[in-house]
This record gives C-alpha cells, structure tokens and sequence, in this order.
C-alpha cells in the first residue's frame, strides 16, 4: 500500500485464559510517534509493555491504546471472613445485652457493618502471561487500525492526485498566458512609442530591446519547469509499489509552493494572479493532507 494515513482505528475482544480482554486503538496525526496507554490501575506494567510492541509497528502519528479487562473463568478477588474479628465483636455485644435485658436480635447485615469482618485479597496474577495475552489481543486491535488506516489512505491519494492534476493544468495556462502577455506588452509598446514620436522617426529595434527586457523578467520557464518535475515526483511516490513517508511528501510540497510564489512575483498579469491564486490553494489543500500519511 503506497499512502497510509495516520488516522484510523481499530478494535478487536478476545477471552484468554479465563479473561474478556478488550483493547481499542486510536490515530491521528502527529509529528512525531506520541503514546499513550489507558489500562486497569491494577496492571502497571502493561503502558510500558504496550508502549514498546506499537512503536515497533507504528513510526509516526498520536497513538492512544485503551484496554479492558474482565475476569470471567477466574475471580479477580478473593473474599473470607475474619472469623477471629466476627465472634469477639459478637461476643462483646451479647455481654452489653444480658445485663441491660435486651433480645438478641443480631443479623446477617450486622455482621457485614462489622469493621474488618471481611477480608478482600487480589488473585494472584502472572504479569508474563496477562502481557502475552494482552499483546495478542493489541496485534489484532492493530490489524484492524491498519485497515482503515489503509482505506484512508486511498482517499487522500485520490484527492491528493485530483489537485496535482489541477496544478499542471494551471502551470500550461500560466505558460500560454505569460507567452501572449510578452506579446501585448510589445504591442502596447510599440502604440505608445508611434502615439509619441507621430511625426519623426523612431528606432523600432529599441521597442524590441524593451519587449526583450520585459520578457526576461517575467520569464518562468525555469520555475514551471520544476514545479512539473516535483508534480511528477510526488505522483511517483504516490503510486509507487513502496509504502510512501508523508515527510518527503511534505519536502515536495514546500518546494512546489516556492515555485509557484516565485511564478506570482514574476508576473504582474491579473489572470495569470488569479491562476496562480488557484495554484496556491491547491498546494496547500495538499500539504493539508500530507500531513496525514505516515
């Protein structure tokens, strides 16, 4: 796949060993690799492992992985009762009953408001395998980001390609009207000059020098030459076989739109202004959108 966007997102659940583990994967772009891990309190060491197994799949782009974790085949907890605690607390109230001649009338919910009655302890958990099993589960959370990852990436090349169409198409009419604006300029030289020297002779050959000199400084030849040759590098990398990296995309960018300004200074025409206005949106609605390959 050429173009790979750095938006997406993918999930995918998974029941191992007892667990319905959940892990969801979100995009976006960004410079540089940022990440970020949200899973239970109760696992710490997860961000670290899961930090390392995406970066090594993921080299560009705001990553946020969030990961959820069920015991369903094992309790998470184990809960017993402080038997020793429970029949002093019991004990102690049925002496404070008998001499004020009171009905023992102690319940189930008594017990339970009973400070330290209960006694909660976590199942033991085997970090090495919750990670395993965890990652698992992240690979194909992953699969499934790379696919739309993969679709939007389709989009921003049919897009991206559309403009690059409309570039050249403005660059050949910027040629013809730079062309044809030399060509009025000696016109409206020439008038000028019969309009002046009417009754004498003037040197026609100077009007030539004059056109010459105009054509020279509005000359940009050289620059749609280069703007079509970083066209046509971008559409290579574009439709090339190898997965395209969205910085030199963005190096090609910066290098069209120089072109493209000097073009703008060079030629004071006002259509050719208006099509180099064109020309300067259609860039940056490009660099809008590499910014979001990988």
């Amino acid at each position: 796949m050429p173009i790979i966007s750095m938006t997406g997102y993918g999930s995918a659940a998974l029941n191992i060993n007892g667990r319905d583990i959940t892990v969801s994967v979100r995009a976006v772009n960004s410079r540089y690799f940022d990440f970020a891990a949200y899973a239970p309190r109760t696992y710490p060491f997860l961000e670290d492992a899961l930090r390392s197994f995406v970066s090594k799949r993921i080299s560009r782009g705001k990553v946020a992985v969030n990961v959820s974790i069920e015991n369903v085949g094992a309790s998470a907890t184990h809960v017993t009762v402080n038997s020793p605690v429970v029949l002093e607390y019991v004990n102690a109230l049925r002496r404070m009953m008998i001499p004020a001649e009171l009905e023992d009338k102690l319940t189930l919910g008594d017990i339970f408001r009973i400070p330290d009655a209960l006694v909660v302890t976590k199942a033991d958990t085997n970090p090495e395998q919750l990670t395993a099993d965890v990652l698992a589960v992240t690979e194909t959370a992953l699969l499934s980001l790379g696919e739309a990852r993969e679709a939007e990436g389709l989009r921003l090349a049919d897009d991206i390609n559309a403009r690059l169409a409309a570039l050249e198409q403005n660059a050949e009419q910027v040629e013809k009207l730079t062309a044809q604006s030399v060509a009025n300029y000696r016109e409206r030289l020439l008038g000028k000059m019969k309009d002046v020297l009417l009754h004498h002779a003037f040197d026609e050959n100077r009007v030539l020098l004059e056109a010459a000199i105009f054509a020279e400084r509005v000359a940009v030849d050289e620059e749609l030459v280069r703007l079509k040759s970083h066209i046509a590098a971008m559409r290579e990398f574009i439709e090339g076989t190898e997965t395209t990296n969205g910085k030199k995309l963005d190096f090609i960018t910066q290098e069209m739109n120089r072109e493209v300004n000097t073009t703008g200074s060079k030629c004071a025409d006002t259509a050719i202004t208006r099509i180099v206005i064109d020309m300067k949106s259609d860039i940056e609605k490009i660099r809008e959108q590499v910014q979001n390959i990988q």
